[in-house]
């Protein structure tokens, strides 16, 4: 018969002890161990490879758990992509204030933001610039639309450098840029031989060119 959390063990010496109880989370801690745990599942293998029972088996929890704190596979996902583009855009918002009103500083800082994400979170990276998914549905508009958010939050940011600048050549600038850290990103996981100084200074250099286009494509534009 087996014995409940609270049933004394016997020590080395022989004499009995509480076993330990186990913790019982909140609501809140809950959701933030399944967040982590799912975030960890999908990074290293996949939207399509992992399933809810996945999730609940490494978190030591049922599959309701998981359908009570988000709904479905669809809803943990989708939180952890929204987690991932919080923090990126938080760090960008920090590199924007410490450049002091500087583009070219900020395009320093902003790099060097990209690229920690990139080491030291790869997975992370990933989620946010390059996932994919192999079905349309609601799910892949979601990510587009959360994707588009975080383009657009980039220009506004670019922006303010700019006073009075162009929104739509702002834009492109932003659209430009994204792309570009996609396929850096892609491109440097497959050459880990490169050092970071040379992919960052590679990246850089494309950046300040596409900042350079943006702005003679608002000073040629038609009125």
């Amino acid at each position: 018969m087996s014995t409940s959390s609270e049933s004394p063990a016997a020590t080395d010496n022989g004499t009995a002890r509480p076993r330990r109880k186990r913790v019982r989370l909140t609501h809140d801690q809950r959701a933030a161990q399944l967040l982590e745990i799912a975030g960890t599942l999908f990074t290293s293998h996949g939207y399509e490879n992992v399933s809810i029972e996945d999730i609940a088996r490494a978190a030591g929890v049922t599959r309701p758990v998981i359908y009570q704190h988000y709904g479905s596979k669809d809803g943990i996902y989708l939180a952890c992509v929204e987690q991932v583009s919080a923090e990126f855009m938080d760090q960008l918002t920090v590199a924007r204030e410490e450049a002091g009103g500087d583009l070219v500083a900020f395009i320093e800082l902003g790099t060097s933001v990209l690229f920690d994400l990139l080491v030291e979170h790869p997975g992370a990276w990933a989620l946010l610039f390059g996932a994919t998914l192999t079905e349309g549905g609601p799910l892949a508009e979601k990510m587009s639309e959360l994707r588009f958010g975080a383009v657009d939050r980039m220009g506004e940011l670019a922006a303010e450098f700019v006073p009075g600048a162009d929104r739509d050549a702002l834009d492109a600038f932003a659209n430009a840029v994204s792309g570009i850290a996609d396929s850096f990103g892609r491109w440097w996981l497959r050459r880990p031989d490169l050092p970071r100084e040379a992919v960052e200074h590679y990246f850089r250099v494309f950046v300040k060119g596409a900042m350079s286009s943006a702005a003679h494509a608002m000073a040629d534009r038609p009125a």
